[in-house]
């Protein structure tokens, strides 16, 4: 049996092709629907996956999620308090 290789990273994106896609304005249009404070500022910060293998990962647990939504009962969303503040 032949030994795969691990799979090197690979850069996903540059910076002209954020600019291009305006990924800020889609950014800003995602975060402007989180149900949250919190939420909203993690999506702000967000940035691309720099390599496939994250890319791929987080792929997969987006499907995860979706299907539970889909087929489950979503958790309640809008009283979700920020208490970073408290922490």
């Amino acid at each position: 049996m032949k030994k795969m290789k691990k799979a090197s990273p690979k850069i996903l994106y540059n910076d002209h092709a954020l600019q291009v896609l305006e990924f800020d304005r889609v950014r800003e249009i995602v975060a402007s629907l989180a149900h949250s404070e919190k939420g909203r500022a993690l999506l702000s910060e967000t940035t691309p996956c720099s390599d496939a293998v994250s890319a791929r990962e987080l792929l997969s647990e987006s499907a995860e999620y979706m299907d539970a939504l889909r087929f489950d009962d979503p958790p309640p969303a809008a009283d979700i308090n920020d208490i970073s503040e408290i922490l």
